[in-house]
């Protein structure tokens, strides 16, 4: 169709009903011709089908062999690639990578964030102070309190990775040193 101004008819377009704009307008062009004889083709095309973009340069390549030949014609042909299971795989070992690296921190955050528990009710109850009273030094008390929370977290950090390592070895234990269950492994060890 031919149009004065093409940029503004196909935003024109879109205003009065987007639904229709995305769906109809998949391909299309404008065409410049200069005084001084030069021309600019310009194609665009539609972001939402996998076949505007290849499509919308063939109508291009069209146009201008048409303009210089008349009746020249350009044929495409487009098949999509074959799915293979190394690609499914791939994408499998991926989403489990990063269900993993969503999920691990955000039950640690919950673990470190139950150490707090204890030390607010003991502030609630006056254990503490009942503790103090008693004859149990200080650094005693945050001593067994330190030991406590830490074979807590040690046992809980050892559940989380038991699992994994069992079964998802290579999404979580990956080939390379930046794995999140590398990282575990070695503080693990670290620490005991």
């Amino acid at each position: 169709q031919n149009v004065p101004e093409p940029t503004h008819y196909v935003l024109d377009y879109g205003k009065a009903d987007i639904s229709k704009y995305c769906k109809n307008l998949i391909v299309g062009g404008a065409v410049d011709q200069y005084s001084d004889g030069t021309m600019n083709l310009t194609a665009w095309y539609n972001g939402e089908p996998y076949h505007a973009a290849p499509m919308s340069l063939l109508l291009a390549h069209t146009a201008l062999l048409r303009n210089v030949t008349d009746t020249g014609s350009i044929t495409l042909t487009n098949a999509p690639l074959p799915v293979l299971k190394v690609m499914y795989t791939n994408a499998q070992g991926a989403m489990a990578r990063i269900l993993a690296a969503i999920f691990i921190p955000l039950a640690f955050a919950y673990v470190s964030a139950c150490f707090v528990l204890l030390p607010v009710h003991e502030r609630t109850t006056k254990a503490k102070l009942l503790q103090l009273m008693n004859g149990i030094s200080a650094t005693m008390y945050w001593g067994a309190m330190f030991l406590w929370d830490y074979l807590v977290f040690f046992i809980i950090s050892i559940l989380f990775i038991i699992p994994y390592a069992i079964f998802a070895d290579l999404e979580f234990f990956g080939k390379y040193s930046e794995s999140i269950g590398k990282h575990l492994e070695n503080s693990c060890l670290a620490f005991c």
